[in-house]
């Protein structure tokens, strides 16, 4: 009935019903495998250390992934004479445990424990270095419990001293109750308690054996050998049995938040509630999980036994699909009637109203307009009419049940109708803008055309807001009053080429453009920007505003929140949004007149190559994220490596020092960027997300190298900075040039004082000199 009211509003008859078109949300899936790095696809185990990287389990070695890329290390046991701090004493790793050192424990399948502590490695003494360790289980910062096929050990992690227990009894599983002092084991010998008082059995179910173990707090959950699932109560002793007759293969186990889940090749991953209930994880439906990690970033990664690394992601953005199309069909025009119904145009499908209750039905358009491919609409709520624009030109008219052509623009292409706030009708298209008179019938009796902008291939009009309106398209933006263009801003004034959006408020008009950025033109000056600026996109072909008065710029590369305006001396300030949240594709289709949307509500519809986006308010964060992470990932001095948590002091020759830097992105590892700057006080450097700095010459003394990350849409972090010393040598100080300058003059001055003393005084030369002259002219 509700349908029904909300179609009798514009007079659509209730038929042809596919279904009901609602928001997709759930949540987007990725994968990772050999072709972006993985080495092998197995993923066996995952944990987030502390600095924010993902450590990977596989039987192809140790992986450490940052988000983008990935960094194997691999075994060096093969390697005579190789160094073993570089890798794990095995590729085979199994499980993986963070301490509250920073130090990562390794289990492997068939060399015991390794750690890798400050970028090195090494081998433990369990087991002889060569068992099997299939699970890693910390009780607090001293004790860790390490279950493999020999049996279960318990490690005190400040000695590195293992103890074993259970022996060799056929160990399968363990788990650790989350709060307790104890561990669970079992294996086909039966179920065990080990805490600090020793070891006890625990009764199972008659004739079980074990498989899998979980913990969650207060139960334990347990496969059996025949693919029954058990719930256990410690506290009580209680068994209650959940599942029978479970698909063959099914894994049991807790994800990193505390969650513990199911999974099998049959029907995917599922998370178990305390009851038993099962809930499937949207978009895992296919993904038979080994290992499932959340990384406190929006993300749920999920390894598999064959099939790599997955990432699932909640999407914050929905997409609207028509029905009967597989999501095909792309998105063209949107409106909305008022009362939460929407129409929408897909492709040259013709036109959906979709109700407040999600249903849709189909408004054929080919019987009365000859054309499907709708350019634009508007309805009148005063009316209760829908205007349609068609592709070819013809206006058309849906009113009291009724759909009819209006008015046809002869030669026209793409018309888009559109109302003024003073009321007046205005039609656009390739061929300019006519002003429209419509009498009360919704009739047209007249359509004037603007001769300012006869030529003007129009893509948007808009109210200016001193007044009259602005016609924007290929030329420029024209504001016509009285059908006179009174203002126009051009190639010829800086403004490029296509225009495609506008906005004209208190501070000032802002024009998107297809290609060359957006656009301020305020008290006469212009200022454009563009990705060189922070832009995340050169195109704009949409601009809606919020409640909050943020611009959402809808791109060829998804959509761009504007946070701020005026846009500050360092650029913009963006929240961009794209696949990782939710849009598929990213690319806008900008072609028609009203291809984006806000209603009163605040929900916004976007036009995309297929369907529409839908972003309602509330649902999206679009504040400026924290950054991410940038981390030195290696540092060389002429091709040999440097250890970075303890750099050498650099020899006289010290030449071609090299920094290799990246970014810890989980979040949004498509953008991410960074920079660098090498000495305090000098000009940073912005990069792409990874990053070699060479410099063949290292300066004298004290170098200090900075690295900055940050997000397209948010702001630099905090440095990643290194030190390095090379001290002057004596010979090279200015101290010692000052000496030797002087020496040099004291030598010289010495020089000169021994030569006038071989000579004698020179005035007692002077008068024997003249003496001699006397007694010549007395003698003569």
């Amino acid at each position: 009935m509700w349908l029904a009211w909300a179609l009798a509003a514009v007079g659509l008859p209730a038929f042809a019903l596919p279904g009901p078109l609602d928001p997709t949300y759930g949540n987007a899936l990725r994968h990772y495998g050999d072709a972006e790095g993985l080495p092998q696809a197995s993923v066996n185990a995952i944990v987030q250390s502390r600095d924010g990287f993902l450590w990977l389990g596989t039987f192809g070695g140790l992986v450490r992934f940052d988000g983008r890329d990935f960094r194997v290390y691999g075994s060096v046991e093969h390697v005579q004479g190789g160094d073993h701090g570089l890798g794990p004493a095995s590729n085979r790793i199994l499980s993986l445990h963070e301490d509250g050192q920073g130090r990562l424990w390794i289990g492997t399948q068939d060399a015991g424990i390794g750690l890798l502590e400050r970028g090195r490695f090494r081998h433990l003494q369990v087991c002889e270095e060569r068992c099997q360790i299939d699970r890693l289980l910390p009780i607090d910062d001293r004790t860790l419990w390490a279950q493999g096929a020999q049996g279960i050990y318990r490690i005190d992690m400040r000695s590195l001293q293992a103890e074993r227990f259970l022996g060799a009894r056929a160990l399968l599983a363990s788990a650790h109750l989350p709060g307790e002092d104890t561990v669970y084991a079992g294996g086909d010998d039966g179920l065990w308690r080990l805490g600090p008082h020793g070891v006890e059995p625990v009764r199972l179910p008659d004739g079980r054996t074990v498989r899998h173990l979980a913990a969650s707090p207060g139960l334990l959950w347990l496969i059996t050998h025949d693919r029954m699932l058990y719930r256990h109560r410690p506290a009580t002793g209680e068994w209650t049995r959940v599942r029978t007759a479970l698909p063959l293969d099914t894994r049991l186990g807790t994800a990193g938040d505390g969650r513990v889940f199911l999974s099998d090749d049959v029907r995917g991953l599922r998370m178990l509630d305390d009851a038993g209930r099962e809930h499937p994880v949207p978009g895992a439906s296919t993904l038979h999980a080994a290992v499932v990690h959340p990384d406190g970033l929006g993300n749920t990664w999920v390894g598999t036994p064959t099939h790599g690394l997955w990432r699932l992601r909640p999407r914050d953005v929905a997409m609207l699909h028509a029905p009967g199309f597989g999501g095909r069909a792309p998105g063209r025009v949107v409106e909305d009637d008022g009362r939460g119904g929407l129409w929408l145009g897909f492709g040259c499908e013709g036109l959906w109203y979709r109700a407040p209750s999600g249903e849709v039905t189909r408004l054929p358009l080919e019987d009365a307009m000859q054309d499907a491919c709708t350019a634009s609409l508007f309805y009148d709520a005063a009316q209760a009419t829908l205007w349609i624009g068609s592709s070819t030109g013809g206006l058309g008219r849906l009113r009291d049940g009724r759909l009819e052509m209006a008015w046809q623009w002869p030669g026209a292409k793409m018309l888009g109708i559109w109302r003024s706030r003073d009321g007046t009708w205005w039609a656009g298209s390739s061929q300019g803008v006519r002003r429209l008179d419509i009498d009360a019938d919704g009739t047209v009796q007249a359509a004037h055309a603007i001769p300012g902008v006869a030529d003007v291939n129009v893509a948007r009009l808009a109210d200016a807001h001193a007044g009259g309106v602005w016609v924007v398209g290929d030329r420029g933006v024209f504001r016509v009053r009285d059908d006179v263009v009174v203002e126009q801003w051009t190639a010829s004034d800086g403004l490029p080429a296509f225009a495609r959006a506008v906005h004209d408020g208190e501070d000032g008009l802002w024009v998107g453009t297809y290609g060359g950025g957006l656009v301020h033109i305020h008290r006469g000056r212009m200022r454009r920007y563009t990705t060189a600026d922070g832009l995340s996109d050169d195109t704009v072909s949409c601009i809606l505003t919020d409640r909050r008065g943020r611009f959402w710029m809808a791109g060829n590369a998804g959509l761009s929140v504007l946070l701020e305006r005026p846009i500050g001396a360092r650029g913009p300030r963006l929240r961009t949004i794209g696949a990782a949240e939710g849009l598929d594709p990213v690319e806008f289709n900008g072609v028609t007149f009203s291809a984006c949307h806000i209603d009163a509500q605040g929900n916004k519809a976007f036009a995309m190559m297929r369907g529409f986006g839908w972003v309602e308010p509330g649902r999206l964060d679009v504040a400026a994220r924290h950054p991410p992470r940038p981390y030195v990932d290696r540092v060389t001095l002429s091709g040999r490596p440097l250890d970075p948590y303890a750099l050498p002091t650099l020899g006289v020759d010290a030449a071609n020092l090299e920094i290799v830097v990246g970014v810890i992105g989980l979040a949004d590892p498509e953008r991410t960027r960074m920079r660098y700057r090498v000495g305090e006080g000098a000009e940073w450097v912005e990069a792409d997300a990874g990053r070699s700095v060479l410099l063949p010459d290292v300066p004298w003394g004290e170098l200090r190298f900075e690295a900055q990350a940050r997000y397209f849409d948010g702001g630099w972090s905090e440095p990643v900075t290194l030190r390095f010393l090379r001290p002057i040598p004596w010979y090279r100080r200015d101290w010692i040039w000052l000496a030797a300058s002087l020496a040099g003059l004291l030598c010289l001055l010495w020089a000169t004082r021994e030569r006038r003393g071989e000579d004698g005084d020179y005035d007692a030369l002077i008068e024997r000199a003249r003496a001699r002259l006397q007694d010549g002219r007395t003698l003569g």
